[in-house]
């Protein structure tokens, strides 16, 4: 009995996808075939992938992985667990008849070989219809063949267009080479004049040359003219800010004053809130004061704390954003908020609200 014959007949009447999956699962090798086109070609290649499959360490390479597959098969399984009189039942049965087969020639066991292909002889190889010589090369059958034929005509076809494609373009690329050729005497001759004229205007570079130096000369004389006034109104703001701290301190210690008037149990008399960067202004005379800096005023505006616990809201506005500002306005009712461009202006308010008390 031949072996190779009955693994023969079993491949050539395998399903087209089983035969696929046994092709990847054994890492088959095919010369022209990628193993990403092997699940859409497997009709196509079926005789290259039975040669493989026959080869001596690719039929061993299949018996391995059939093996795999009966570990994870129940019904695999059992077929190794069968008496020959069930085998033989199976047998009669197309449909179980190739699965049957695979699992007993895979088997490591001799016995389970012989039976398949007794069972193989007895019941397939001598029907007329089904025999087979091993040496005889695969035949395709005849809808295959003319899928090949039909195929390999699309290719011719494809080709001809190709090549129809690529003289179309070597004809376009021939005429932009002549193209460019002109185009190219056409620049140098350009570049030509173009270096004689500035060969003839050197003069007039020159001059022009000159010209720009005295430009910038003038320019940095008047840069320098800036910068000194630059320098002078920075004193002068230096000057402002020693004026401004003076009063600072004077509203410091108006605060701290405040401060021990509260603690002799005075009763402030308004809750104000000061929006801006005055971290050492606790309070001021008669006025309970809440700090709010610059830094911590986005926190303020997204959260859902309520305005109007304040009597009054005063805001140091140089020193937020306009787009700050545009939101407290929304938030705040007018007249609730007091604006102060200074801190003199801030102090000046505070004494008129004391004056008027």
């Amino acid at each position: 009995m031949n072996e190779k014959a009955v693994w023969k007949w079993i491949f050539a009447h395998m399903d087209a996808n089983d035969l696929a999956y046994l092709a990847e699962d054994t890492n088959l090798q095919l010369k022209g075939f990628r193993k990403k086109t092997l699940q859409k070609n497997v009709v196509f290649m079926k005789p290259q992938i039975i040669k493989g499959f026959l080869e001596s360490k690719g039929l061993q390479k299949v018996k391995k992985s059939i093996r795999d597959h009966v570990k994870e098969c129940k019904e695999c399984s059992a077929y190794l667990q069968m008496k020959e009189e069930e085998l033989a039942k199976l047998m009669e049965s197309e449909e179980k008849r190739i699965g049957l087969l695979k699992v007993l020639l895979a088997s490591e066991d001799e016995k389970k070989q012989k039976a398949g292909k007794k069972l193989f002889y007895e019941c397939i190889a001598n029907e007329q219809e089904h025999g087979i010589k091993v040496d005889e090369p695969e035949e395709v059958a005849d809808e295959e063949v003319h899928a090949l034929k039909k195929t390999i005509k699309d290719q011719e076809v494809k080709l001809n267009k190709k090549e129809k494609k690529i003289a179309e373009l070597q004809q376009q690329l021939s005429k932009k080479e002549n193209e460019w050729k002109k185009e190219k005497a056409k620049w140098e001759k350009e570049r030509k004049e173009l270096q004689k004229m500035v060969q003839s205007k050197s003069e007039e570079f020159k001059k022009l040359g000159e010209s720009y130096a005295d430009k910038l000369a003038h320019l940095e004389k008047s840069y320098k003219e800036k910068l000194a006034n630059a320098k002078n109104q920075i004193e002068g703001y230096k000057l402002e800010m020693d004026h401004i701290k003076e009063q600072y301190k004077a509203l410091k210690m108006a605060t701290e004053e405040a401060a021990a008037g509260t603690a002799n149990g005075q009763v402030a008399s308004k809750h104000i809130a000061l929006i801006g960067n005055a971290k050492n202004w606790s309070m001021h005379p008669n006025h309970q004061l809440t700090l709010i800096g610059s830094e911590q005023l986005d926190e303020w505006l997204e959260s859902e704390e309520s305005w109007d616990e304040y009597d009054e809201v005063w805001l140091l506005k140089y020193d937020i954003t306009p787009g700050r500002f545009r939101k407290l306005k929304n938030q705040i009712e007018k007249g609730h908020l007091k604006e102060f461009q200074t801190m003199n202006a801030l102090a000046k308010y505070v004494d008129q609200l004391e004056a008027s008390r």
